[in-house]
């Protein structure tokens, strides 16, 4: 629990305030951290992961 609170308030809420899911490519390192997020609760990520996007755009996000 205290990962995701971590990952949550360090990565993926100051993407969102910066707005960088506005642009596909800030969309994926967002997307990015969500799958992280969502490995916490027991693997269960549901359809729209970072990899659905990657396809779906034709794109690939490569973390830092």
């Amino acid at each position: 629990m205290r990962e995701q609170v971590n990952l949550l308030l360090d990565e993926i809420l100051p993407r969102m305030d910066q707005g960088v899911h506005h642009e596909k490519e800030g969309f994926l390192e967002v997307m990015y951290y969500v799958d992280r997020f969502n490995s916490y609760k027991g693997g269960s990520r549901g359809k729209y992961t970072l990899e659905y996007f990657e396809d779906l755009w034709g794109m690939e996000h490569t973390p830092e």
